[in-house]
């Protein structure tokens, strides 16, 4: 989300911090209303999530090109 720093009128981008509560507490620190969160660990997880989701697509790219070849569907000799 961005928005603008109180006094400075200063643009910037950022989470809320509430929200990314609900997923990932470990990172929150503070009170409701003065809560902020570590951008370190955020990396980290984007990253893990990134990488989880590339080994998925993958594994379906494979499975798509196994199809390709002829192989019976399901067992009931359909092709694809």
């Amino acid at each position: 989300m961005s928005y603008r720093w109180n006094g400075t009128d200063q643009a910037d981008f950022g989470f809320i911090a509430q929200e990314v509560k609900e997923v990932l507490p470990e990172i929150v620190y503070g009170e409701e209303g003065q809560m902020s969160l570590s951008y370190g660990q955020v990396s980290a997880v984007l990253v893990k999530a990134v990488q989880e989701q590339q080994k998925e697509i993958e594994d379906l790219q494979t499975k798509l090109s196994k199809g390709k070849t002829g192989r019976s569907f399901g067992g009931y000799g359909f092709k694809i």
